[in-house]
Formats: C-alpha cells, sequence, structure tokens
C-alpha cells in the first residue's frame, strides 16, 4: 500500500512539473523572445555610454537592434549578451526597452528615444553584488 501511495505521488509530482512547464513556455517563460518587427529592426547607432560620477569618462558603444534583438557591443567585455526589445511610436520617433543579463554580471535594463538619426536613453546595471548603477547614453545613427 505504502508503495503505492509513493507512485501515485511521483506521478502527481511529475504531471504538476510537466503542466507548469507548459504554462511558462506559453507566457514566454524561459529565452526571451524576439520583438515584433520595429522601425528600428536592422539600426545600428553609434553611442557614448557614461557610467555615473562627476567627471565620469564616456566609452564608444554600438547599440543594435536585429532580428527582434537589442545588442550592446560594449558590454560583451562584460558576459552580457543580446535581449529583446520592445519598441513603440512616439511623437517624434521611437520609445525602446531592452534587458540583458550576465551570468556573472547581473543585468541591465534599457530605455532610450530615438528622435531622427539621434538616439539617448539609460541603462541601469543591476550587478549581481552590489547596487544598481545608472549609466546614461546618447549618439547617432550609424
Amino acid at each position: 500500500m505504502k508503495r503505492a501511495m509513493v507512485v501515485v505521488a511521483l506521478l502527481v509530482a511529475l504531471a504538476l512539473a510537466v503542466s507548469v512547464a507548459g504554462l511558462a513556455a506559453q507566457k514566454g517563460g524561459g529565452k526571451a523572445k524576439p520583438a515584433k518587427k520595429s522601425m528600428l529592426a536592422g539600426s545600428k547607432w553609434q553611442v557614448d555610454l557614461t557610467p555615473p560620477g562627476k567627471g565620469a569618462k564616456a566609452m564608444p558603444d554600438t547599440l543594435t537592434f536585429e532580428k527582434g534583438m537589442f545588442d550592446s557591443s560594449a558590454c560583451h567585455a562584460y558576459g552580457f549578451g543580446n535581449g529583446a526589445y520592445k519598441a513603440k511610436k512616439a511623437k517624434a520617433g521611437m520609445d525602446f526597452t531592452a534587458a540583458t543579463k550576465s551570468a556573472k554580471e547581473g543585468k541591465m535594463s534599457w530605455s532610450g528615444k530615438t528622435e531622427g538619426s539621434k538616439i539617448s536613453g539609460t541603462m541601469m546595471w543591476q550587478k549581481k553584488k552590489g547596487r544598481a548603477q545608472k549609466f546614461t547614453f546618447s549618439g547617432r545613427k550609424a
């Protein structure tokens, strides 16, 4: 009797795990999904990415919006790859948000806007250990 109860409990647990995994996949759990085609699709932008702090030196960066994914070339050195972005039409251009992750260095949340050939915005870097840091960026279409 005990053995039958254990088998039933294991089957119920397995069924629940499969159901939860299926729901997560349907609701966008797991890997980031690319953004729908937007006016930013296929564009590259040369920007200066400025860390927080008075007198902080800006670093050159290339922001790329391709195949529904956002990428910051300057962040590759810290283990960050590309991530899905969302974009919507604004009065004078496009507004966008994006998120990228690094297994060792944490998460980055990007938000910005484009107006013609100009781009600007902020990036919040939440390190795995430590406080969040707010960077700014601005530049032009490459």
